[in-house]
């Protein structure tokens, strides 16, 4: 009589169903033979090779890998960044061309902030959308009209002190005062 034989026996004894130990006792055994190793060199380096296979196949389909949680902010913006642009409809050559472009200037968490928000708008084409919202045109960082203003104003001041002019007398300005 075989082991598996006297656990179902066993069971049997206990009061359990002839039917109910024979699966509990088979599943259990299936169950210890996938835990136990191999004693076949050659089936275990298959089985690697093939764990490697699955694992190099979901990091190139996008898929985590397992269960391995991303927390440098530039691979959760290559996965879930380029994974949203796909959403919207934007293919993923794409979208891995201007993620690249907007990490040039910002930062990774700063990117992926304006993709979601640009899910979040539901914008139509997301890729003007987000490189409008760092304020770049072409490419090329354009400053607010603010900080031209502000810039302008600076300038004028040091030319004004370097030539020797003064603040305006507003009465010689503006003229005589009336009344």
């Amino acid at each position: 009589m075989s082991d598996v034989a006297k656990f179902v026996e066993k069971l049997i004894a206990a009061g359990c169903m002839p039917k109910v130990a024979a699966e509990v006792v088979a599943q259990v055994f299936c169950e210890g033979m996938q835990a136990a190793p191999s004693k076949d060199p050659a089936a275990e380096r298959r089985r690697a090779w093939d764990r490697e296979y699955r694992r190099k196949r979901n990091m190139k389909s996008g898929g985590s890998g397992g269960n391995r949680v991303e927390t440098d902010p530039v691979h959760v913006l290559w996965t879930e960044g380029v994974g949203l642009l796909r959403q919207l409809g934007v293919a993923e050559k794409r979208a891995r061309a201007n993620i690249g472009l907007w990490l040039k200037t910002q930062k990774p968490e700063l990117v992926l902030a304006r993709i979601r928000e640009a899910v979040r708008a539901r914008a139509g084409d997301p890729i003007p959308w987000v490189t409008m919202s760092f304020g770049a045109k072409n490419g090329k960082h354009q400053p607010s009209l603010t900080d031209v203003a502000d810039d302008l104003i600076t300038r004028a001041k040091e030319l004004e002190g370097e030539r020797g002019f003064s603040e305006p007398d507003v009465e010689t300005f503006a003229g005589p005062r009336k009344g």
